[in-house]
Parts: C-alpha cells; sequence; structure tokens
C-alpha cells in the first residue's frame, strides 16, 4: 500500500482558530452559574429573605442548567457515535485530505480511531480528520 504524502498548496486551509476574549457574563460557564445560584442562596439577608416564588425560580433554573448540561454531554457522545460511523464507511476507500499539519495525504483507509471528540482515518503511518477528506473514490475488485 503506497501511501503519498506532498505539502499542501492551500495556504488559505491553514485555519487558526482564535478564541476571542469572553467578559462579563458571556464569561460564565455552567458551573460558574450553578455556584452563583448556590452562593446567593447560601448569602441572602435574613431580615430580608427570598420570597418562595423568587426560590422555586431559582430551584427552577437550577434544575433546567442541570437537564441541559446533561442534554448536552449527551449530544456530544451522540455527535462522537455519529463521527466514528461516518469514519467507518471509508474503510477500503481510496481518500484524499490534509492531515492535522495541512499535509496532503492519499490512500487505502485501513482503520477509524477517535481522538479528542473527532474521528480520524488511518492511511498506513499517517492519520487524516474525517471532516479534512476531499476525495473519496472506491477500490474495485479485478
Amino acid at each position: 500500500m503506497d501511501v503519498n504524502t506532498t505539502t499542501s498548496t492551500s495556504a488559505a486551509s491553514t485555519a487558526t482558530t482564535v478564541e476571542s476574549e469572553k467578559t462579563g457574563f458571556a464569561a460564565l460557564n455552567a458551573d460558574d452559574f450553578m455556584k452563583l445560584l448556590l452562593t446567593q442562596l447560601q448569602n441572602q439577608d435574613p431580615s430580608e429573605p427570598t420570597s418562595n416564588e423568587e426560590l422555586l425560580n431559582q430551584l427552577s433554573s437550577m434544575q433546567s442548567l442541570a437537564s441541559s448540561i446533561e442534554l448536552g454531554d449527551t449530544l456530544k457522545d451522540i455527535v462522537s457515535n455519529q463521527q466514528l460511523t461516518d469514519g467507518a464507511a471509508f474503510l477500503g476507500s481510496y481518500v484524499t485530505g490534509d492531515n492535522d499539519q495541512n499535509v496532503a495525504v492519499d490512500g487505502v483507509v485501513d482503520r477509524v480511531v477517535m481522538r479528542e471528540g473527532s474521528a480520524y482515518l488511518g492511511i498506513g503511518e499517517q492519520e487524516i480528520p474525517v471532516r479534512n477528506v476531499t476525495q473519496v473514490n472506491a477500490l474495485f475488485a479485478q
């Protein structure tokens, strides 16, 4: 099995994801929000306790947040499984694409692996992310 590796001429495909700085409430994640709600409940003024309605609203917000976190985790698992299934469809096919270093790789897919939540196609010693596949050719028996 031949594996051809060449340097990609597509400089445009070298995209670096730069996460913009978040400030204020946009920087809060689910854990921060939960801690904020719990701290608010623990440190309320005894002379002006939270009304039952406000307490129920806060508890409802906490339950909603917990459900959203669980749903997000479930969706991540589903996406991961779907990526693995998608990658398995390439087994035995001749593919072309760029690896993580933007080096063009082509050859017959001999394995599919999951790494950091993404499916990678194995071609000999090389691996390319499924999302970077640019061409697929079926191999026909002769």
